[in-house]
């Protein structure tokens, strides 16, 4: 029965569409009755479904009524509802030309406003933001009476911002402020407008904001976001304490909230920055406690053992980098931390430990901006073993990779210095040579001049060895080495039978070191 009477409406709408408008309203006379109280039957049927919140059903008898009436009484407010119903599908594409279709045909409309709204929103819908921005200042302009003025302003702020024109998103956002300061949407609104004032890099301005913010809605569900962005703006003013405090304020204000691990990472490692080690490892702690197998695990980790390290918790720091490097895949994945493990181990007299890790960075070629460090601390746990000769040969083996313009003053005074150590007097001697013509290397490490004399001595280039010991002893600056240098420049100048200078040596040395 339904069929037929669907069929009969459809025949009827037909039928009437093709006879002049003189003869429909004649028509109309004779069957008026019949036609308004099916069209409301069907409109109330419709109405139904979308109260009872089936919503395919819903639009499927809107999408019928408008078929069946498309010059109804309530044919308007039937496309109305299907794009509100489109848009609460998720349909924003379908809702958009519900809408638009609307707005287009029916401008003067009594809703007219508010499909265009619809409009605009189901435009967000589909993230054509252009499409927004251009209707909401339409109907910011065709209907500046609207009852919806304040939301469709505080929605062209975002669709602004969404389309990165963030001076005018700003513009917006403080319109609706200065306009509706009671409004339900002020809390958002005051959050867009910081968010605008980060992106155009005035950071005072969105501090100023976000506390604003903070003071007026401090029970908001966005508060720990909040917080947290407060505490960048901060950093970049310049303010790290500052930052740390809101960081911190912001994991305890949403403490499940994703940002709250990256707040306790950033509190943590500017804590540690400023000196603060142990509230640092508090704070750390604290993190890693939280989230073991995160992902900001990692950099807690890594900070962590760094505070231990520095603090002189050598063990804890070993552990905590052993854990680091088993997280993230071992020396080639994270070479920064198989090096502070080495550190770790040579501060606790595992030398031979450290040396094994410090091979395999010293080897590594993903570590090679750590190479150099690498090999001087592993010449270290060598000479620490009384290795000397395995210190010269890890040393020689680095520095065979390196060009001659990246090999370090530091690197070959530890080379020479190994070699001289091992008894190698002349392979060490050139490179001592070499290294004592240049001032600032000198001036940097005078113990240079030193072992270039003890190197020329023990090569029996006596006149040497007693002009570079000579050269040593004339810095104003005491040494540890001077008794000794002082000794030995007056052995030297006895092989060269300067007699008279070497006992003035002498003397001087049992003077001043009796």
């Amino acid at each position: 029965m339904r069929v037929l009477e669907l069929q009969w409406k459809r025949l009827r709408w037909r039928i009437l569409s093709v006879i002049p408008s003189v003869l429909m309203t004649f028509l109309f006379a004779f069957i008026p009755c019949a036609a308004s109280a099916d069209e409301m039957s069907d409109f109330r049927r419709a109405k139904a479904a979308v109260s009872s919140g089936d919503l395919l059903e819903a639009q499927g008898l809107l999408e019928d009524f408008i078929d069946d009436y498309p010059f109804g009484r309530n044919t308007l407010k039937a496309k109305y509802l299907l794009g509100h119903l489109m848009y609460r599908r998720a349909d924003y594409s379908a809702a958009a030309a519900v809408f638009a279709g609307i707005v287009e045909d029916h401008p003067a409309w009594e809703y007219a406003d508010r499909a265009a709204y619809g409009m605009a929103v189901a435009q967000c819908g589909t993230l054509d933001y252009a499409g927004a921005v251009r209707t909401l200042e339409m109907l910011l302009d065709t209907y500046p009476e609207s009852e919806i003025l304040d939301d469709s302003l505080y929605w062209l702020g975002e669709a602004y911002y969404r389309r990165g024109d963030y001076a005018r998103a700003l513009e917006r956002f403080n319109e609706f402020l200065d306009d509706y300061p009671g409004h339900p949407l002020k809390e958002n609104a005051l959050n867009s407008a910081a968010w605008c004032l980060e992106e155009l890099g005035k950071y005072s301005e969105a501090i100023t904001s976000r506390e604003q913010f903070l003071r007026e809605f401090p029970d908001s569900t966005l508060r720990g976001r909040a917080e947290f962005h407060l505490a960048t703006d901060y950093l970049k003013v310049g303010a790290p304490q500052a930052a740390i405090e809101h960081y911190l304020l912001s994991e305890a204000a949403a403490p499940s909230s994703p940002l709250s691990n990256q707040a306790l990472l950033r509190a943590g490692v500017l804590l540690s920055e400023s000196g603060k080690k142990a509230e640092s490892i508090q704070v750390l702690e604290k993190l890693l406690a939280k989230t073991p197998a995160e992902k900001t695990s990692r950099p807690a980790r890594l900070a962590l053992g760094y505070c231990y390290l520095t603090t002189g918790e050598y063990g804890k720091a070993e552990t905590v980098f052993r854990a680091h490097l088993k997280a993230s895949g071992g020396l080639s994945q994270d070479c920064a931390a198989s090096f502070q493990l080495a550190l770790a181990q040579t501060a606790q007299g595992n030398f031979s430990d450290a040396a094994g890790n410090l091979t395999k960075i010293v080897r590594e070629p993903s570590c090679d901006a750590l190479g150099d460090a690498s090999a001087l601390v592993l010449a270290a746990c060598y000479l620490k073993l009384d290795q000397p000769a395995a210190a010269a040969n890890a040393l020689r083996s680095h520095l065979i990779t390196r060009d001659v313009s990246r090999r370090s003053p530091e690197l070959l005074f530890t080379y020479a210095g190994s070699l001289v150590l091992a008894n190698r007097f002349s392979e060490a001697l050139p490179i001592l040579t070499e290294l004592s013509l240049d001032a600032f290397t000198v001036q940097e490490f005078p113990q240079i001049v030193y072992y270039d004399g003890l190197c020329s001595l023990r090569e029996s280039r006596y006149v040497r060895a007693s002009e570079k010991f000579a050269q040593f002893l004339s810095r104003d600056k005491p040494d540890v080495l001077a008794p000794l240098a002082t000794y030995l420049r007056a052995y030297s100048l006895l092989k060269t039978k300067s007699l008279a200078e070497a006992s003035v040596s002498y003397q001087d040395f049992i003077s001043k070191w009796p």
